[in-house]
């Protein structure tokens, strides 16, 4: 195989730099759910945010399995 072209590179970025931000916009949710912001029923928020958290822990595992995939083989390729 050959080296990783710039653009594929590039692309693998774009990719984490976009779910990355996505991922971002969770946690920033979840933290006002956890501070209690308008809140009305506290037992209900305090399942949202362990809901949110369980979800956040699995979009980041993918956002790390991709990155690691595309390291590794960008690392092979360039060999």
């Amino acid at each position: 195989m050959s080296a990783p072209t710039l653009h594929e590179a590039a692309f693998s970025l774009e990719w984490q730099a976009k779910y990355i931000r996505r991922a971002t916009a969770v946690a920033d949710a979840l933290a006002h759910f956890a501070a209690g912001e308008g809140c009305t029923d506290p037992a209900g928020d305090a399942d949202i945010v362990a809901g949110g958290v369980l979800f956040l822990s699995s979009y980041l595992g993918r956002i790390a399995d991709e990155a690691e995939s595309g390291a590794a083989s960008f690392k092979g390729d360039a060999q």
